[in-house]
């Protein structure tokens, strides 16, 4: 069982159940379950989508509550467009508590958020796993930019087709993405200057190819942030780490076609 509080914190109250909406409504349609696995440092959700091409990892720190309880770790299997139903009716804007319950013996979380004049309760269905079989991909680079989130929603403008694929490359002075279906390719490089804020750390010059919706899915993520780092690494997924204020996270891992 665990038991998580948050009194008066609206702020990280927000990051928190943001987190959790925003990788169950960009898996929704591409994984069948999240896993959310409890422990003492925090919350943390991982998800497979279901084409193996793309792997999201979340946490949630423990410091955002200002209580949490943990006497037994474990894992929570929700269907993540159950999830994303239920937290969107939350009140989260006007929400002054919130407080989570898990309990083992009815397979449901609890969630009520109330403030002064109105209390809101909703249980969420879900599976025990006692393993974890998912584990994060390693998170070392051979080239990492970190880059202005406008940047990124350029290239999903541009974007004929979901079935394309996404060419990114990082060299010394600039990262570069490419889109190529069978009548046009589209370029666009972004140079390392005052005026791109962009941020560059090169190893070793990269280049990957991911697939444009699973590019998709963090875009909604990345909107509430203005910089996104992206992490190239030889033989290993694209990552993209996004972060939510001091203690939420969310990290995208595109693998290679």
């Amino acid at each position: 069982m665990f038991n998580i509080n948050i009194y008066d914190n609206n702020t990280a109250l927000k990051e928190s159940i943001n987190t959790l909406l925003l990788t169950a409504e960009s898996l929704q349609d591409i994984a069948e379950y999240i896993s959310i696995k409890i422990k003492e440092d925090g919350i943390h959700i991982h998800a497979m989508g279901d084409a193996k091409s793309i792997f999201t990892s979340a946490f949630i720190s423990s410091g955002v509550f200002s209580e949490m309880v943990v006497h037994d770790e474990c894992v929570l299997n929700v269907k993540p467009k159950v999830l994303f139903n239920a937290l969107k009716k939350i009140d989260i804007e006007n929400a002054d508590t919130l407080n989570l319950t898990m309990d083992y013996n009815d397979q449901s979380i609890k969630v009520l958020a109330q403030n002064r004049t109105l209390a809101q309760r909703i249980s969420i269905n879900y599976m025990t796993n006692q393993v974890d079989e998912r584990s994060e991909p390693r998170s070392y680079f051979d080239a990492q930019a970190i880059i202005n989130t406008n940047h990124l929603l350029k290239i999903n403008q541009i974007a004929e087709t979901q079935d394309e694929t996404l060419a990114i490359a990082i060299c010394e002075n600039s990262i570069s993405f490419s889109i190529e279906n069978d009548d046009v390719t589209y370029h666009m490089d972004v140079i390392n200057n005052d005026e791109s804020q962009l941020s560059l750390y090169v190893e070793n010059p990269m280049r990957r190819v991911i697939i444009l919706k699973d590019f998709n899915c963090l875009l909604k993520a990345a909107l509430l942030s203005e910089q996104v780092t992206i992490s190239l690494q030889e033989e290993a997924a694209t990552c993209f780490e996004i972060n939510l204020g001091d203690y939420t996270s969310i990290k995208y891992y595109l693998f290679t076609v």
